[in-house]
């Protein structure tokens, strides 16, 4: 009976499941409005992101696409911390995003001056996306 207990103890604790990784697609789509220059609803907005390991830091690149015109796109590195990164845009020096991550969802703030030269002044990379299946 001990035996028997002891290879299931090591079994279980042989296969346990691994660490949620924070790497992959993620997505936000606002909801559907009227714009002139449309004959149909659109989303007010539409961000997506990826997350990469490289080395030891992360690499994040964000695009976003407003239907008023205005898109962007950043690539930023920064180490993991916790469940946070601090990451500096590539692109912009002076631009830095904090990166924040819950299970499958990524917050994204903007922190620093100069982020709207990757976006121009009527949109952001503020966000709140969820992990794309």
């Amino acid at each position: 009976m001990r035996l028997c207990f002891a290879a299931v103890l090591v079994a279980s604790i042989g296969t346990a499941a691994p660490a949620h990784t924070i790497e992959g697609k993620y997505h936000s789509v606002g909801p559907r409005q009227r714009y002139p220059l449309y004959d149909r609803p659109v989303p007010a907005w539409s961000t997506s992101a990826e997350v990469k390991r490289t080395g030891a830091d992360y690499a994040i690149s964000i695009t976003t696409v407003r239907p008023s015109g205005c898109t962007g796109q950043v690539t930023a590195k920064g180490v993991l911390t916790g469940r946070k990164i601090i990451a500096v845009a590539q692109e912009e020096r002076e631009c830095k995003l904090a990166v924040q991550f819950k299970v499958d969802v990524m917050r994204v703030r903007e922190q620093g001056t100069k982020c709207y030269m990757l976006h121009g002044m009527r949109c952001d990379f503020d966000s709140t996306l969820k992990r794309a299946r």
